[in-house]
């Protein structure tokens, strides 16, 4: 089940952060496959992710980056779980240079690794970071097997309901 962030923690014990402004899922573990090119748009040091069977299967880019991740995953294997599939849905949102206000840009993607248990996955593990996709295209499946446009070069295709 998706979740949006709103922005709007109004139930005692509820959680969030701000900015508010983005539609988040746990993919099905073991389901993402691809590739994906993920860094600051500006940035040629680019990173480039390879998936298979829902986990990091390649890191390439940046030693000192790669390092590091290859230190966690060192440490937790199951730093390699694709944790999370979130779209920005917030037009306001504009600093590319803070992670939680970036993941919420309008048309952005990100996808986290490590932990999802906090929001319907299975894996918990104590690692989660985030990765923006910018000027992405999306498309998902639907459990009836009918694929969804739901972005081309960070433009929305769909309506929301």
């Amino acid at each position: 089940t998706g979740l949006a962030d709103t922005g709007i923690i109004d139930q005692p014990g509820g959680f969030g952060n701000l900015p508010g402004g983005e539609a988040f899922i746990a993919p099905l573990e073991g389901t993402a496959q691809g590739e994906l090119s993920v860094g600051p748009p500006d940035d040629p040091a680019r990173w480039w992710f390879s998936f298979s069977d829902g986990r990091l299967s390649g890191i390439h880019g940046d030693p000192p980056f790669r390092d590091r991740l290859e230190q966690a995953i060192a440490q937790h294997d199951d730093v390699r779980n694709v944790a999370e599939l979130g779209v920005g849905t917030n037009e306001k949102a504009s600093h590319p240079d803070n992670i939680l206000e970036a993941e919420k840009i309008l048309g952005t993607v990100h996808v986290a690794l490590g932990d999802s248990a906090g929001f319907g996955g299975a894996v918990s593990v104590p690692f989660h970071q985030d990765y923006v996709i910018w000027s992405p295209s999306l498309r998902l499946t639907t459990p009836e097997d009918e694929d969804v446009n739901v972005l081309d070069n960070g433009r929305f295709l769909v309506e929301p309901d």
